[in-house]
């Protein structure tokens, strides 16, 4: 859940696209992440920082599922 907030506080994005966020979206060698389904419907991508880079890589270690926030399929009560 840390991870998670954190990501959403240094990218500004919506709850809902971090928590859909995939691992397939993030290019860890561009140093990029793609968000395919945007409140507007168009793709946006977007750098990634290096804290992010260093949060995400240490997420990936422990990488079990598609998803790079998986949860336990409850919403997200925040």
């Amino acid at each position: 859940m840390a991870d998670y907030l954190l990501f959403l506080l240094f990218t500004g994005l919506r709850r809902q696209e971090v928590a859909a966020l995939k691992w397939s979206a993030i290019d860890l060698n561009d140093l990029s992440f793609t968000l395919k389904d945007t409140k507007n419907r168009e793709p946006l991508t977007l750098p990634l920082t290096d804290f992010i880079v260093q949060l995400l890589e240490s997420r990936k270690v422990i990488k079990y599922s598609k998803y790079v926030f998986a949860g336990d399929g409850k919403a997200l009560g925040i």
